[in-house]
């Protein structure tokens, strides 16, 4: 029928996209610098086309401490842990935290 659109006739299924959440603390959890924040999202920006950044305020033993959260929702988990090794380096940070499905992980090297 001439209205109706152009089907293959296969089915074709979206890419299903898992969505990781990364928690990068400050260093001793002092504000970011811009140095710091401009870092993260290059560094972000070269492994992943999109991405959400936020700022949140997390507590460690009862302390605040500055923390950005990354939102990427790929299925690329593999790069996912490879970024959160690369922003714990550059960082110079112990450990990144990451969440998937629930489960919270920590990313140490």
């Amino acid at each position: 029928m001439e209205n109706e659109p152009e089907h293959d006739g296969l089915e074709h299924e979206p890419e299903t996209l898992i969505l990781h959440r990364l928690y990068v603390a400050s260093h001793k959890g002092a504000p970011f610098t811009r140095a710091e924040r401009s870092a993260v999202i290059d560094a972000v920006a070269a492994c992943f086309d999109g991405f959400t950044l936020s700022d949140a305020l997390g507590y460690f033993q009862g302390r605040p401490i500055a923390t950005l959260v990354i939102d990427i929702a790929s299925p690329d988990a593999d790069g996912i842990r490879e970024l959160a090794s690369t922003l714990r380096r550059l960082l110079g940070q112990k450990e990144v935290g990451l969440a998937v499905g629930g489960q919270f992980h920590t990313i140490k090297a």
